[in-house]
């Protein structure tokens, strides 16, 4: 790993300053191509479907920046996981307002659930769909509605103000071949730790506020700038169900450019998101609150998004921290066929996490014999990876990325392999 990563490096620095700059393109009006999708991810298998962006550069004279972005997707995962998505954004279609909307049909019947508080819940890879036995997933299906609008307030800083509806169904696996009795999920309702009222989805609405500070140079992929959001999520239970919360996110992105024109580029991100108040049920940990995605679905920690060496939703708590480290390069660029900028880069990384507030803390410290103070102890250890990506950027807007991580700790998986859209921050 110490040479790879060496090697990765010196490449990244010699080609990337030997590369020519190229004469800048510029477009005008809309601009649009769907891509098949065919991929793999370590945690849901091989993908099919079909995935695109329509981008709207009005007059030119902004491009790689665009006035409005259509994206779609339709995928299925061999693993089972099918996901139909669609979000819009929008730079003016609003009087100095910044607009975002997205609907998602996630449905999962083997969706991964390793129990809650990170390695307080041991990992067992015997157990991983091997010998009819499915122990770290259950059935979940999610359908979800947001808008979120942003302001300029004054210079690079934002309001920001939205909403989430979501609606949840979860119950036990029912794939054949699998007990669906034998699962972390039909044990934690055995035991209690899940309530009845929570074990089976419902639906709920959590209203967005904040504000966000930018001085990036270019969104979809920074040389330079900072980004940073602070939120309050909260859920006031108008829609009839038994749970209020409220939460605070806060992130905070930063790109260093080492060399012009973006050919390489330190880039960082810092994240916490913390229950302040109130109870969640289960199935609500993993969201990840933030404006706008950069995937259809956005979940931590562990998995493609965050910890990518990591299993998928590894660490569910009340609160966590993560942190995000890349060397982006650009090592070759080119114009094909007079029409198209393509950028190939690599980028090596390394990722961190921590749960910062166990989740049900009695509870647990109730079945296992522990004290109160053990439990957050236990629960609140560092997991981590680190690997290298490879990255196919097409008009500086369509990123195709391709990720390889390993993780530090044993229980939390054997590596991480995605193939998929845009940089993770």
């Amino acid at each position: 790993m110490k040479r790879l990563t060496a090697a990765l490096l010196l490449a990244c620095f010699c080609i990337a300053a030997g590369a020519k700059e190229k004469e800048k393109l510029d477009r005008k009006g809309f601009f649009g191509i769907p891509f098949p999708i065919i991929s793999y991810n370590s945690d849901l298998g091989f993908n099919t479907g079909v995935c695109g962006d329509l981008l709207d550069y009005g007059q030119g004279g902004i491009y790689p920046d665009y006035r409005q972005k259509l994206h779609f997707e339709v995928s299925w995962f061999t693993k089972g996981k099918l996901i139909l998505h669609a979000d819009y954004d929008s730079k003016d279609l609003l009087p100095s307002v910044r607009f975002f909307a997205s609907a998602t049909w996630d449905r999962d019947p083997m969706c991964n659930f390793y129990g809650l508080n990170g390695s307080l819940s041991p990992y067992d890879r015997n157990l991983d769909r091997k010998g009819g036995v499915a122990m770290y997933n259950f059935n979940r299906q999610m359908i979800r509605v947001l808008g979120n609008a942003s302001g300029r307030i004054v210079g690079p800083l934002n309001w920001t103000a939205g909403f989430n509806w979501r609606y949840y169904i979860t119950r036990d696996i029912d794939m054949k071949g699998y007990d669906p009795l034998q699962t972390v999920y039909h044990d934690y309702v055995e035991k209690g730790i899940l309530s009845d009222k929570e074990a089976g989805g419902g639906q709920h609405l959590d209203l967005r506020a904040g504000i966000e500070f930018d001085t990036r140079d270019y969104e979809p992929n920074p040389a330079k700038g900072i980004w940073a959001e602070m939120m309050f999520i909260g859920s006031p239970d108008v829609t009839g169900g038994p749970w209020s919360y409220l939460q605070l996110a806060l992130r905070w992105r930063q790109y260093i450019s080492l060399l012009k024109e973006g050919r390489l580029t330190l880039a960082y991100q810092l994240g916490w998101q913390q229950k302040l108040w109130g109870e969640m049920p289960f199935y609500l940990y993993q969201e990840m609150g933030t404006l706008r995605f950069k995937q259809a679905i956005t979940e931590g920690l562990g998995g493609m998004t965050t910890l990518r060496g990591v299993l998928a939703n590894r660490l569910l708590g009340d609160g966590y921290a993560w942190t995000n480290i890349e060397l982006r390069s650009r090592i070759f660029s080119f114009r094909a066929f007079k029409r198209f900028d393509v950028d190939i880069g690599l980028n090596p990384f390394c990722d961190l996490g921590w749960i910062t507030a166990p989740a049900r803390v009695g509870v647990f410290s109730a079945l296992t014999g522990m004290t109160e103070a053990e439990v957050r102890r236990e629960t609140c250890r560092t997991h981590g990876d680190a690997g290298v990506g490879f990255k196919l950027t097409l008009n500086g807007s369509y990123i195709v990325s391709l990720e390889w991580g390993m993780p530090f700790r044993k229980d939390d998986g054997d590596y991480g392999l995605f193939v998929s859209m845009n940089y993770i921050f």
